[in-house]
């Protein structure tokens, strides 16, 4: 359906097509025929997509990680585990163990977080047979964390859901409880627009739009267009945008090392997954000392 729409809106003019894509489904259902058509470069924001990927292969045309880029992963991972704390204080009770054996964690919990971006929970018996009540909450970016047990749950009750946010239960035989809050999808989609306040976020926004620059820019490489590749995001970009941001964040939020590593484009390079394309995404006018300087965001 999507790609159908634009394909019958694509003007004559068009000959560069640019997704921005969110858990890499424009993507991975681009048609034959637009392919071979048009220029395409994708920019993939989460990590759900770039396993989509890896489990699918790679499209044959350039893709910006901005999911795997050293600003995402480092400095926006806190905001979003903050921002689901604050969601599930009230929920929580204290006392926490940390274990790798999934079994033992479905046996002895009473609340389990799926943070994995992909299928988290890949048996669904421990849950159906279980004694006590048992609360699962997803912290990825989609509805993936718990999709096995969510099917059977609903097979199970029978019941049509008519809100894919509502709270999904399942009485097991034994008179446990289970519960999938958000119908699992993220706790923090809370119809908000963002969970994670404007002034924090803004780093998210910047990144993405400094990719779609990036993208840009990939047009004018002929040796990239049409053969598949992850590409980082650019690490001067990164370091930049790392920067400026870190100068209105709490001094407690960050350690000084993270802060010392954003002053360094080689660390950021060696931090950001996908293959370093150089771009100059930020320029600088050589005239300026570094503490009065002004970069700027720069199109070619």
């Amino acid at each position: 359906m999507l790609w159908k729409k634009v394909s019958d809106n694509l003007g004559k003019d068009i000959q560069k097509l640019l997704i921005l894509d969110h858990g890499g489904y424009a993507t991975s259902f681009i048609p034959v025929p637009i392919l071979k058509q048009y220029k395409v470069i994708a920019v993939e924001k989460t990590t759900a997509g770039l396993i989509k990927f890896k489990d699918q292969g790679l499209p044959p045309f350039p893709l910006i990680s901005v999911a795997d880029c050293a600003a995402k992963k480092i400095l926006e991972s806190p905001l979003i585990a903050e921002a689901i704390v604050n969601k599930l204080l009230t929920l929580i009770p204290k006392g926490i163990t940390f274990t790798d054996n999934l079994d033992k964690i479905v046996g002895f919990s009473d609340y389990l977080f799926g943070c994995t971006g992909q299928e988290s929970i890949k048996t669904i018996e421990a849950f159906i047979h279980a004694e006590k009540d048992k609360t699962l909450i997803s912290c990825s970016s989609e509805d993936k964390e718990f999709l096995p047990l969510l099917k059977a749950m609903q097979r199970k009750n029978n019941e049509l859901v008519q809100d894919p946010f509502a709270e999904i239960r399942y009485i097991t035989p034994k008179g446990a409880t289970i519960r999938i809050l958000k119908g699992g999808f993220p706790v923090n989609f809370d119809h908000s627009g963002e969970s994670v306040p404007p002034r924090d976020i803004q780093l998210t926004r910047a990144l993405v739009l400094t990719s779609i620059i990036q993208a840009i820019q990939f047009f004018n490489k002929k040796s990239l267009l049409n053969k598949a590749g992850i590409y980082a995001l650019d690490a001067k970009t990164q370091q930049f945008l790392a920067n400026e941001w870190l100068k209105d964040q709490p001094v407690v939020r960050y350690s000084q090392d993270i802060i010392r590593n954003f002053q360094n484009p080689d660390w950021i390079i060696k931090n950001s997954g996908g293959i370093y394309e150089p771009c100059s995404i930020i320029e600088s006018s050589a005239n300026t000392i570094l503490s009065s300087e002004h970069p700027k965001l720069h199109f070619k």
